[in-house]
């Protein structure tokens, strides 16, 4: 099992979920990696914090590769913030 953390602005947070969905994560959850606190929101409304942590779960210790390739690529873009942090389990 692979744990992959990466901190990114909260304009980013929905489509680096879609991507690493796309790469095959089978679980995905956001924390605040700040020290911003979010309220209970209205129904139907989806709030995120402005500097978030994403960790996502690989089942396939093969992943490494693409993974790389989409850091690569996300930090040329300005999408990731900060180290990234890759475990593996």
């Amino acid at each position: 099992m692979i744990q992959f953390h990466i901190i990114t602005q909260a304009s980013e947070v929905e489509n680096l979920c879609t991507q690493l969905r796309l790469l095959g994560a089978t679980a995905i959850s956001l924390k605040d990696a700040a020290t911003q606190p979010l309220y209970e929101p209205l129904p139907g409304e989806d709030i995120v914090w402005q500097k978030t942590a994403i960790i996502a779960l690989f089942k396939d210790v093969a992943i490494q590769t693409p993974l790389s390739l989409f850091l690569e690529n996300e930090k040329n873009e300005a999408a990731i913030l900060g180290e990234t942090i890759l475990s593996f389990n």
